[in-house]
């Protein structure tokens, strides 16, 4: 297995998902084989009009914090055209400033937690009535995705 050098030295940094989803350290080798394959990444894609939100397995540990637990899932949210295509470099209609927004997560569970929740939020706020993008907006702006799953699940109810 391969550890990081500087000042997390000792954790390791490159991990592929067994059977169950659950991430097990490996060799750079195994990490490389699994970000060339995206079916093997991927634990959600939602789209709607206008944006899309995609949740991947990294296989590279993204957390900076010595201490903490691994960071190897992530959320991002993505404007996109009217054909479907991300709106790079500037997307065409990001009102709510969300355009590569990311929350990330140490478990394939939080992840898909993470996603289901940030989908209902993005959803309310680009195709939902005034009031349900008043109550998604208020969502979206808690920065911790455990405070975000929570008070997503309140918005269920609300979905059509």
């Amino acid at each position: 297995m391969a550890d990081r050098a500087g000042p997390l030295k000792g954790q390791d940094l490159y991990y592929v998902l067994d059977e169950n989803n659950v991430a097990v350290p490996c060799d750079p080798s195994d990490a490389e084989a699994v970000l060339a394959s995206r079916d093997k990444r991927r634990v959600g894609k939602d789209e709607g009009a206008g944006w899309m939100v995609s949740t991947v397995f990294l296989a590279i540990d993204h957390q900076y914090s010595s201490g903490l637990p691994p960071l190897l899932f992530e959320t991002m949210v993505f404007m996109t055209s009217e054909d479907g295509q991300r709106a790079d470099p500037e997307p065409v209609n990001d009102e709510h400033k969300l355009h590569e927004s990311c929350w990330r997560y140490t478990t394939w569970e939080e992840a898909r937690a993470g996603h289901a929740a940030v989908t209902r939020a993005v959803r309310m706020l680009y195709e939902g009535t005034p009031d349900q993008k008043a109550a998604a907006s208020s969502v979206i702006a808690l920065g911790d995705i455990h405070d975000l799953i929570e008070a997503s699940a309140m918005l269920q109810e609300q979905l059509p």
